[in-house]
């Protein structure tokens, strides 16, 4: 599937901590009903993450980008 045209369009959205190791993985979503993803800062079985900067990487259309986040507590 693609968004051009205003198709619908599959979403991943992974988060990795510094190692490049997969913490989180949120389920496939489709465009345009994703608006907003909420996250505790939990990883895949549900403990807490600790404080640190972790990379948010958003894959749609073939193309993906990359964000710097960060987990203060």
């Amino acid at each position: 599937e693609s968004l051009v045209y205003g198709l619908r369009s599959p979403v991943s959205l992974k988060i990795y901590d510094l190692t490049g190791r997969l913490v989180k993985s949120f389920p496939a979503y489709h465009l345009p009903l994703l608006t907003s993803i909420s996250w505790a800062g939990t990883d895949n079985s549900g403990k807490f993450l600790p404080s640190g900067i972790y990379f948010c990487r958003l894959d749609m259309c073939n193309e993906y980008v990359v964000k710097q986040i960060s987990i203060l507590k």
